[in-house]
Order: C-alpha cells, then sequence, then structure tokens
C-alpha cells in the first residue's frame, strides 16, 4: 500500500467500551442480551430494586453504593450495565454514574 492509498482511505475507529455498551443495549434489556445464570424475572427483579436506591439517592441528593454478588455468569455486569446505561438513571440522563466490575 502507497502512503497515498493510506491517506486517502476512510477512518473507521473502534468504538469505545461505552459507546459499544451503548449499541448494544440499544432497545434492549438486561435480560435479552446474553447468557446468565439467573432468570429474566430475578434479573428485572433485581434491576428494578437497584433502579429505586438510584432514584431515592437522586430524590435526595445522597451518594450512594450498591454492591451486588453472586455466582460467575449470573449476569451482575449485565446488571451493573443496564442500570448505568437505562433511561432516567446514570449517563443517559447526563448525571455521573460508575460501575466497577471485576472483568
Amino acid at each position: 500500500m502507497t502512503w497515498q492509498q493510506f491517506d486517502s482511505g476512510g477512518y473507521n475507529p473502534t468504538p469505545t467500551i461505552v459507546e459499544a455498551a451503548r449499541e448494544m443495549y440499544a432497545g434492549h434489556s438486561v435480560a435479552e442480551i446474553g447468557r446468565t445464570d439467573a432468570d429474566g424475572i430475578t434479573l428485572e427483579q433485581a434491576a428494578g430494586r437497584l433502579r429505586h436506591w438510584v432514584l431515592r439517592a437522586r430524590d435526595n441528593q445522597e451518594h450512594i453504593v450498591c454492591l451486588v454478588t453472586g455466582t460467575p455468569g449470573a449476569g451482575k455486569s449485565l446488571l451493573g450495565l443496564n442500570l448505568v446505561l437505562s433511561e432516567g438513571v446514570g449517563r443517559v440522563a447526563e448525571e455521573p454514574a460508575v460501575m466497577l466490575t471485576g472483568n
């Protein structure tokens, strides 16, 4: 390849992890993505409880830490991503949100 060919080539960067997660989650819930050991109902219940605490902290202008435990493959990381990226909470609402994972 010549430098002219390279220079005239298209620019197609790899998306960031946040961009990729947002694209992956667009229009999907945590129960619809990936294989997890927990069933969809359990994940939705956990997501609902986490969302409750996040919204309560927002209303009370508090900072909170939520810890989620479970076996490998149970869906903990998907649960956290779902919360951070879901409509009305987290980064989508342009508010700070942090998810830490051991992955």
